[in-house]
């Protein structure tokens, strides 16, 4: 299968997934333990998971009538945000961990789609939609909704909050613009290439690109002081997912060492070295890391099915986190363990 054809799968998936019900069980998952939430399509579509890794339990979060989406948890752990989705409506949902109970935070009038929680303040940062213009906006816990940017005539994808939390980055037209919390535009990062996908580097001034360039896609660090790009991974087969931990580590996605699927890698930046994490001959996508720099989360496809796995660097021990044996399960994120 192609990287466009999975790519397709992946965003049609409320229209083609018919798999039963798996043995998940619902139960409390502890507040300091390692756990992780992923999507899940026990119930026939996308619902949210949240599995406890030591006692194995799981708790369903979710139960609406079309594919849940974008799981991303709070800086303290203590939430999880998500796209809930029925029949009528698309909305951005807040689950609080410790009581189990949902609220929404913004409704479907904004039409969301891309939400990003801030990672030092209860943020979020989301794309809505009014009167056909897109618009940066953010919300807190208190669904006070607030908007930052709305160009004229602009597609914007995938805003992150960088590493401090004073800046927003977003994809527009190809192009990065960067923002403040405030709503200031700062400034358009112009460039030749298409941008892709991008992660914050160690600084409000730093990005991690990866860009398209004729028939090459290339990850890149992105210096926004002088929009000066550095070639950091060049490969024709980079697929578009490179994700920085501080201080030195990025990890990345390629095919290029048999030019048929996409495996994980971890580049040492200081170095230069990088090194295979995932196993050869099976497709992976969506890797995140956790907020410790530990473990890594990470999709992997293979015989026609989507599986979460969790990565402990350390050990070099890749664990499936959701069932092996049926249905999609995708975009795992470990949840960050509440801060002394």
């Amino acid at each position: 299968m192609t990287m466009r054809k999975l790519t397709l799968l992946f965003f049609s998936l409320s229209g083609l997934i018919s798999c039963g019900a798996t043995d998940e069980r619902s139960a409390k998952v502890g507040d300091s333990e390692q756990s992780v939430a992923y999507l899940s399509s026990a119930d026939g579509n996308l619902d949210i998971y949240i599995k406890n890794i030591k006692s194995q339990e799981v708790n369903q979060v979710t139960n609406n009538e079309l594919d849940d989406l974008n799981p991303t948890w709070s800086f303290d752990g203590n939430h999880l945000a998500f796209l809930g989705r029925t029949l009528n409506s698309t909305f951005i949902e807040l689950y609080n961990v410790a009581s189990k109970k949902r609220k929404t935070l913004v409704d479907t009038a904004h039409s969301p789609t891309w939400i990003e929680f801030s990672p030092n303040e209860n943020l979020l940062v989301f794309i809505g939609t009014d009167d056909t213009k897109q618009s940066v906006k953010t919300v807190d816990l208190m669904s006070n909704i607030q908007t930052v940017y709305t160009p004229e005539k602009s597609e914007l994808i995938s805003p992150k909050f960088s590493r401090d939390g004073n800046r927003i980055a977003v994809i527009e037209n190809d192009n990065i613009t960067i923002l403040t919390k405030q709503g200031i535009k700062s400034e358009i990062v112009p460039t030749q290439y298409r941008i892709l996908d991008f992660d914050w580097g160690e600084s409000d001034s730093s990005l991690y690109v990866t860009a398209r360039y004729e028939k090459n896609i290339n990850i890149y660090h992105l210096d926004i002081s002088n929009n000066q790009l550095d070639l950091i991974v060049e490969s024709p087969f980079i697929d578009i997912e490179g994700r920085f931990f501080p201080p030195n580590n990025l990890l990345f996605l390629s095919s290029r060492l048999d030019g048929t699927t996409r495996q994980l890698y971890l580049l040492d930046l200081e170095s230069k070295l990088s090194e295979q994490l995932s196993p050869s001959g099976i497709e992976i996508m969506n890797p995140s890391w956790s907020s410790d720099g530990k473990t890594v989360t990470y999709t992997q496809y293979v015989e026609g099915r989507f599986t979460s796995v969790l990565f402990e660097i350390n050990t070099d021990t890749h664990t499936p986190v959701s069932p092996t044996d049926s249905g999609f399960h995708l975009l795992p994120k470990v949840r960050p363990l509440r801060r002394e």
